[in-house]
Formats: C-alpha cells, structure tokens, sequence
C-alpha cells in the first residue's frame, strides 16, 4: 500500500486516514474545543515572533506564495516529501495555536479549484494537530453565499472559529458577504462559543457591526494582537498626536 501511494501521490491518505470525513466531498472532520485561546496573532512569516507570548498563534494571512509555493507544507504531505516534513517539524516546533491556512478562495475561478483549496486546509490542519500536537482553529473561508454550506461542513463541534478582515473594509459587497457568513456559522454550529478575529484596523469600533448578532447570541468576539495592528495603531497615535 506504501508504495501505491507514492506512485500514485496519495500521500495525504496518511493524514486523512487518521480522522473521518463528512459531507459529499468528503472533508475532514474538524476537532477543536480548545479552553485556552491566543492572546497574538504571529504571521507565517514572522518566525520570531511565534513564542512572543505563552499563548501566540501562528497564521497564514498572507499572498499564498508565501506560505504554499512549490516547498509548502501541503506539497510536503502530498509528495510525501520526509526531508522537507522535517523542516515544517522544526519550524513549528513549540507552537501551540496555528489558524487553518488560508488558501485563498476566489470568486471568479472554478468551484473545484476553491473547493480543492478548502479540503487542503482541513488536511494541512489534521497534519499539523496530529503530528505536532497543535491546537489548529478552523478559519471561515468562503468566496459566495453557495459556499456556506460546505464551508462549516465537518465543524459541529468546534467551539472556536477564526474570521480574518483584513483587505475586507474598502469593498461593500465582500463587507456584505462576510456579516452574513459570520452569521450563518452562528446559527448553524451548535457548539460556537468564541469567535477570533485577525484585523489590522486601528479603529476596531468600525468593525463592530460584523459581529452584533454573534454577541446577541452570547458569543465571545477576541481580537488578538498582531504587528500590522500594532503598526498601524501607532501610526495613526502620531498622526493624530
């Protein structure tokens, strides 16, 4: 069987085989109930920064070539590559929290090549909780209102999601599209009880409105730190000072 998957480049079957999957395409299933949540949001490429507090979490908000070019950690599990395995082991190693990758869903490209993209994200997470240990919150990925569905198929028990506006604020429509994505996992998983937020505003009050239900229904809305919000909080601090 080894061999076949080598030959046939089945390698993420080591993964997937080690949870069960949900729904028609066949996703895996998301475990996440984790009672201890971040306090900072590290970016991938910040490795300095992924022990800069006891509770940072490491993240993929970033172009994806920086994150899943041709020695990515998903062509590492899919080629079975051990040597390069190997460095995502050190590169990780020690980290508590990591936020699913966030393979960019895109609106104007084939339903398969985003839906491939999502099933990329639950494997690379499944990896990294079962060979690292590490407490890998699901992210809201989306790109239409069709994708909802699939979008939280798999996480009926999570407890915790995370939501990233960054690069949202200026277009109305997607400003549209994520209230209502946020929305819709309100209401449709059971077990929600945090929601975590990566921004980059200084001006946090001006997202308030994406989350005015998910508090309605008792949710808790955590804004972790990050460089680019730091960054910008002071710029705006010594504009305004």
């Amino acid at each position: 069987m080894k061999n076949i998957k080598k030959l046939y480049n089945l390698n993420y079957l080591d993964v997937t085989n080690k949870t069960h999957k949900v729904g028609n395409y066949d996703l895996p299933y998301v475990y996440c109930r984790s009672s201890v949540l971040p306090d900072y949001f590290a970016l991938y490429s910040e490795v300095k920064d992924y022990h800069k507090t006891s509770r940072t979490c490491v993240c993929f908000f970033q172009d994806d070539i920086k994150f899943d070019g041709l020695f990515g950690l998903w062509n590492a599990i899919y080629y079975g590559d051990d040597e390069l395995l190997d460095y995502y082991r050190q590169r990780f190693k020690n980290v508590q929290f990591m936020i699913a990758p966030d393979y960019s869903l895109v609106e104007d490209i084939e339903n398969f090549e985003n839906y491939y993209r999502l099933a990329k994200a639950r494997i690379v997470s499944v990896w990294l909780t079962v060979e690292l240990g590490i407490v890998c919150f699901p992210l809201l990925s989306f790109s239409k209102k069709e994708d909802f569905p699939l979008m939280i198929s798999g996480m009926d028990d999570v407890a915790t999601i995370c939501v990233s506006l960054k690069g949202i604020m200026k277009s109305e429509s997607r400003r549209k599209l994520t209230k209502e994505a946020i929305d819709y996992a309100v209401d449709n998983l059971p077990g929600l009880k945090n929601i975590l937020v990566y921004s980059v505003s200084a001006i946090p009050d001006n997202e308030q409105d994406f989350f005015n239900y998910a508090e309605s229904k008792g949710l808790s809305i955590i804004y972790p730190e990050n460089s680019l919000r730091i960054r910008n909080r002071l710029k705006r601090e010594n504009h305004h000072g």
